[in-house]
């Protein structure tokens, strides 16, 4: 085995002689290596990768869980995660390859192609333009940190965002602690500059303050990047308009057809945006939350709260807002942050463990654990039990209901139908939209459920961690229960969730198929096709990014809902055969 300088090895991986490595190799933990193969320089293989019998030139990047048998791939080759490349594939310079793609054998691809994630090359691909057709997926522009999503590719972005906004606009822009995006943040910033756009530059921090700043600045926009939670080493950009969502579809049209055609506003030399620090903008933010809280009540009850959290902005934010709300805090330290990757559920399970130990240990009333962007807010109760998410949903609706003004309640069509028996109980409303973040956000500024102070700023719970703990530890305080007690009073429910890979040729005419089958049933078209059962309810829900199908059921019982999961995986795959 040959190695050049500066190549790094896991002692976990397996390599089989002869093999050549060039000059800083990156081999990961369970990667294996076979004989017969040679390796360039700067090449990086992830986790549990296998090559064999193959030739990577210089500067390529292998993704998760890839097999590349027999094959070559040339310069700046990017292969992202569950990728298959079969004997006598022949990959060109500069093409990227998505998750889940199949490259059969003896294929040949052209340089700078773009291979859509879930494709299967059948025949030689000669014709196609790079980076496909589109940039966005569920939840913004999502690429793989500093290979795909390079400094020229955000200045790009920047300067594309800023076209299609008014000239002399004003934007706050935002990250988390991921050292490439506060990296890649100077890029982006720096096209907005040139496209006659000011910024505000927030510095590290949680998304819902920079939701909460757009409109309290009342600029035009608001740009936040972090490490993406769906997809291992990539950066995650989200995109908000002046109402603090996150932008829709037209505007992605619109700023996919500006980047791609590159007809970028440049401002002349007067005219060229500037940048002011706004480092200081979770201060209206945490006194936002506790103006629109009952504080005297939640401090009269006396809280003791185990919370844990990441570090960066929430080392600040979390423990401010529960002093100034009057709790009692016990701060958990999580260990070791991984920097440059989200953390597994397994960790995430080992940390719930603990903080379910601690809780118990020091007689609290109860556990939080908020993920960095303070997006994600996980609960353990005095017992040490977690609450679930439709629980927790169900709780925030509880309060909704008992101690606002509102009326009707939001919900995606995903969630149980034991929401609505507890509206109905209450003389409410439940309006189902989307599984998009976008179509629940609209829905609560439509119908005015979580207002701000003087109407200027609204919170969205479902994507605000801090703010949803605010309002439970009110619900708690004037119920004056504990949170075991309140989630007692919920009705039961059962469901399951499960997803099914489909390719993306199939995908339509499968929901065609699924359609003729129950047009006959009771069923909802809001989002994907919900066909009702005496037994419950089974949706089926195309994937936006990926070549999946995710099914979601609700049942009387935990086998049916299980069964009703099934019953319609093993139709798609069915159809998939014919």
């Amino acid at each position: 085995i040959w190695a050049g300088e500066g190549t790094e090895i896991d002692q976990e991986s397996v390599l089989e002689a002869p093999l050549v490595l060039g000059k800083y190799v990156r081999v990961k933990k369970g990667v294996k290596l076979g004989k017969y193969s040679v390796l360039g320089d700067h090449i990086l293989v992830n986790d549990h990768s296998s090559i064999k019998r193959s030739i990577l030139w210089n500067h390529a990047y292998i993704g998760y869980e890839s097999e590349i048998r027999g094959s070559i791939l040339a310069h700046h080759t990017h292969l992202k995660s569950w990728v298959s490349v079969y004997e006598g594939a022949v990959i060109g310079e500069g093409c990227t390859v998505g998750s889940k793609s199949v490259i059969k054998p003896e294929i040949k691809i052209w340089p700078e192609k773009y291979i859509e994630s879930g494709s299967v090359l059948n025949s030689s691909m000669v014709w196609g333009s790079r980076w496909g057709t589109s940039l966005f997926g569920k939840q913004g522009v999502d690429r793989t940190a500093n290979m795909e999503f390079t400094p020229e590719f955000a200045a790009k972005l920047g300067a594309a965002y800023g076209t299609v906004l008014p000239e002399n606009s004003w934007v706050v822009i935002s990250t988390d602690s991921f050292r490439p995006a506060k990296m890649l943040k100077t890029a982006l910033v720096c096209g907005f500059l040139g496209a006659g756009i000011n910024v505000y530059d927030l510095g590290v921090m949680a998304i819902p303050i920079t939701r909460h700043a757009v409109m309290l600045l009342q600029v035009n926009a608001g740009v936040h990047l972090r490490l993406s939670p769906h997809n291992e080493g990539h950066l995650l950009v989200e995109f908000i308009d002046e109402q603090g969502l996150t932008i829709n579809r037209a505007l992605e049209r619109k700023l996919e057809h500006t980047f791609f055609t590159e007809e970028f506003r440049r401002a002349p030399a007067d005219r060229i945006g500037q940048i002011i620090d706004a480092h200081r903008l979770f201060q209206p933010y945490l006194e936002g939350i506790i103006k629109v809280t009952a504080r005297e009540q939640i401090a009269q009850a006396g809280f003791k709260v185990v919370a844990a959290y990441e570090e960066g902005a929430l080392s600040l934010l979390l423990p401010t807002l529960l002093t100034d709300l009057g709790c009692t805090v016990i701060n958990f330290e999580l260990g070791n942050i991984h920097q440059n990757r989200s953390k597994t559920l397994a960790e995430k399970t080992s940390t719930i463990k603990e903080i379910s130990n601690r809780v118990k240990a020091e007689k609290a009333n109860l556990g939080v654990l908020v993920d960095n962007d303070a997006e994600r807010l996980i609960l353990v109760d005095e017992k040490g039990y977690t609450i679930k998410d439709e629980q927790y949903l169900a709780l925030i609706t509880l309060f909704a209901l008992k101690y606002s003004q509102a009326e009707t309640i939001a919900v995606p069509v995903t969630a149980p139908m034991f929401i609505e028996e507890i509206v109905r109980e209450h003389q409410g409303k439940v309006v189902r939209t989307k599984a998009s973040a976008r179509a629940l956000m609209e829905k609560v500024i439509q119908e005015g459920i979580f207002p701000g102070l003087e109407g200027k700023t609204h919170f969205q719970p479902a994507f605000d961690g801090l703010y949803s703990l605010a309002k439970i530890l009110e619900l708690m305080a004037r119920e004056k229960m504990n949170l075991s007690e309140l989630v007692s009073v919920l009705p039961p429910y059962y469901t399951d969730r499960k997803s099914v890979d489909c390719s993306w040729e199939d995908k339509g005419r499968i929901m065609r198929s699924l359609f003729e089958e129950n047009k006959e049933k009771e069923i909802e078209v809001i989002d994907g096709l919900k066909v009702f059962h005496e037994q419950g309810w089974a949706l089926v829900l195309p994937d936006a990014e990926e070549p999946v199908f995710q099914v979601y059921s609700e049942a009387n019982s935990q086998e049916e809902a299980d069964a009703l999961t099934s019953l319609y995986t093993g139709k798609i795959n069915a159809l998939q055969l014919k």
